[in-house]
């Protein structure tokens, strides 16, 4: 019965996700929330483009902290109609949580 209990409990979901370009127009900084990381789950961060084809990513494996806070750079891309994606994903690669917000 606990593992139960620990499986239904550890089930994360994204409960903030906020992207805000610099003032230099070159990096993105990125501030993302889940409510439970007790299954240490893997995270993706894609910035994505107006069409939402990705521009760059970053991927922390086994995440250990509900709160997560990290730099995207632009490399050449166009600072406008950016969005920001996060998935979550379970340490066998399945998508539990997903969410799609625009960069301010």
């Amino acid at each position: 019965m606990t593992n139960d209990l620990q499986i239904l409990k550890g089930t994360p979901t994204i409960s903030n996700l906020t992207g805000t370009l610099s003032a230099d127009l070159k990096r993105v900084r990125v501030i993302a929330e889940i409510n439970d990381a007790s299954s240490f789950p893997n995270i993706e961060i894609l910035l994505l483009d107006e069409l939402k084809e990705e521009i760059t990513s970053s991927v922390i494996i086994g995440a250990m902290s509900t709160h997560l806070e990290l730099t995207l750079h632009l490399r050449n891309a166009k600072p406008y109609a950016l969005f920001l994606m996060a998935t979550v994903k379970s340490r066998d690669d399945q998508l539990i949580a997903q969410k799609i917000v625009p960069v301010s």
